[in-house]
């Protein structure tokens, strides 16, 4: 059997140690997340917006996804990664309603309401302008772009912010 001992002169001058680091280790957990982030959007724009119907077109979707600066608020750091928004809002009808999309579009009618009352498209299968006052949209799937990208992400996290750690610890 083993035992593992630790006077308490030990530990409080350890736990002093380390709580006078504190405001380091927030300084570089911070700082690790923000990088985090930011490969965190480069990642959902690589892998997540591929194929229909998420192929680029205006660019306006990928240009959407970006990644927030982390905030130290004293006791923990926030940081966030933001796709969609007043620059792409019909970035909702692709992710699932668990993240706070529809999950996709059912078929339906979209008329044109507006002077000179058309709807223009490219229309690509007959590789020609066309013009329409009401079209029959057939609808999507979910096509979730984020939810792959964020899963792999929390997979690498936690030893990346680890090695922030250790790396106080070994500076201190």
């Amino acid at each position: 059997m083993f035992y593992l001992r630790i006077l308490d002169s030990e530990f409080d001058a350890a736990e002093a140690k380390v709580a006078g680091l504190f405001p380091q280790f927030m300084v570089a957990l911070q700082q690790a997340l923000n990088v985090q982030l930011e490969l965190l959007a480069e990642n959902i724009q690589i892998t997540g917006l591929t194929g229909d119907p998420l192929k680029t077109r205006s660019g306006e979707l990928s240009a959407s996804v970006q990644a927030q600066p982390a905030t130290n608020l004293g006791t923990y750091i926030e940081g966030y990664v933001k796709a969609g928004g007043d620059d792409a809002p019909y970035a909702r009808y692709f992710v699932s309603p668990d993240i706070g999309g529809t999950g996709g579009t059912a078929a339906h009618p979209i008329t044109a309401h507006m002077p000179p009352m058309s709807l223009h498209f490219f229309w690509e299968k007959i590789g020609e302008e066309v013009w329409f006052k009401k079209v029959n949209h057939p609808g999507f799937p979910e096509k979730d772009f984020i939810t792959g990208a964020f899963q792999a992400w929390c997979q690498d996290l936690p030893p990346y912010m680890q090695a922030a750690v250790d790396s106080v610890i070994a500076n201190s």
